[in-house]
C-alpha cells in the first residue's frame, strides 16, 4: 500500500517523503501503568519503535516515565503524563 500527500501547487510526495520534510512526532497515551500482560500496550510499543525506525520521533505518555513492563522490552521514549502536559505544545 503507498500513501500519497497532495500538497499546493500539484506536488505530491510520498508519506515518507512528507516525512522528511515535514517532520511531526506521534504520541501514544497509555491509561496506567500496568506491569501484567496486556496485549494493547505491547502493541503501542511495537509501533512506536516502528515509527522510529522510520525516522519518525514516536513518545508514549504514561503515569511514569520511568516505568517499563516486564514481560517484554522495549527502547521507547517515554514521558510522564504531568511532564507532558507542562511542555508548549
Amino acid at each position: 500500500m503507498s500513501i500519497r500527500i497532495n500538497l499546493i501547487y500539484s506536488t505530491t510526495l510520498s508519506l515518507f517523503e512528507a516525512m522528511l520534510i515535514y517532520p511531526f512526532r506521534l504520541w501514544f497515551f497509555l491509561a496506567s501503568d500496568v506491569d501484567k500482560p496486556i496485549g494493547g500496550v505491547k502493541q503501542i510499543h511495537r509501533i512506536a519503535e516502528a515509527a522510529a525506525e522510520l525516522g519518525v520521533t514516536a513518545t508514549i505518555v504514561q503515569q511514569s516515565s520511568d516505568f517499563r513492563p516486564s514481560w517484554f522490552s522495549s527502547n521507547v521514549s517515554t514521558i510522564s503524563l504531568s511532564d507532558f502536559r507542562n511542555l508548549n505544545l
